[in-house]
């Protein structure tokens, strides 16, 4: 049975540390401060192991981490984003539990670093091989401003671990494993937002009569509710 019209409520889907905020503050992998072990960076894992160690950069536009970091647009959401790789051409990418059947969406902010970088978005099983991962779709972006990118993945059969992971294709400046910005990444389920309304006193009331109302509205969905609007038509 398809989960479209359950799978919000009942089996919610959602990334963590979509915009790279949480986790250590700099990096403890040399003095530089951007860049991550791997386990400073709470939901993100990558193939990028030039060092020895898995690594993650990570620049902070508030504090100029790195100083260059100024020079750019601000992050989409919070201070910080994220280089597709660190040291040499990886894979970023993080696992989430999933039903077959369910839509999920994902969207991600993207920005190059000296012009115009390529990357592409992969999807599928989360298994041992991380590039056994589908190629979804491509995008390019120039190095002035962020652009947001938007798509749907449908879980296939048997599959209850997704991955969501991105792989650098090419950049301005030649050096595949430098650039390509990322930020503000989701991938999950619509929101699902419920209200209750309790009223005192109960039954019926004379005119003139002072009611007091309250509501609770909860999101138990995977996405963010922006702009949600509550209306309750007074009887």
């Amino acid at each position: 049975m398809p989960l479209e019209g359950i799978d919000a409520c009942l089996a919610p889907v959602a990334l963590i540390n979509g915009s790279f905020e949480e986790g250590a503050a700099r990096g403890s992998y040399t003095a530089a401060g951007i860049y991550f072990y791997e386990s400073e960076v709470p939901g993100w894992k990558t193939t990028d192991d030039a060092q020895g160690v898995k690594l993650i950069e990570i620049w902070n536009h508030n504090v100029g981490l790195p100083a260059a970091a100024k020079n750019f647009a601000a992050p989409v959401d919070g201070d910080r984003w994220a280089e597709l790789n660190a040291y040499e051409n990886g894979m970023l990418y993080q696992d989430v539990e999933t039903t077959p059947g369910q839509t999920l969406y994902w969207r991600l902010s993207h920005m190059g670093r000296q012009g115009v970088d390529m990357m592409q978005v992969r999807i599928g099983a989360a298994t041992s091989n991380p590039y056994s991962t589908v190629p979804q779709t491509q995008m390019s972006t120039g190095n002035t401003a962020w652009k947001t990118y938007t798509g749907t993945y449908t879980v296939p059969a048997g599959q209850t671990a997704t991955r969501f992971g991105f792989e650098a294709l090419s950049t301005a400046s030649g050096n595949i494993g430098a650039g390509n910005f990322l930020d503000d990444i989701f991938l999950g389920t619509k929101p699902c937002v419920v209200a209750e309304k309790t009223v005192l006193p109960e039954g019926d009331v004379k005119a003139g009569q002072e009611l007091t109302y309250e509501v609770t509205t909860k999101n138990g969905g995977g996405d963010v509710a922006a702009n949600a609007v509550f209306e309750d038509a007074i009887p």
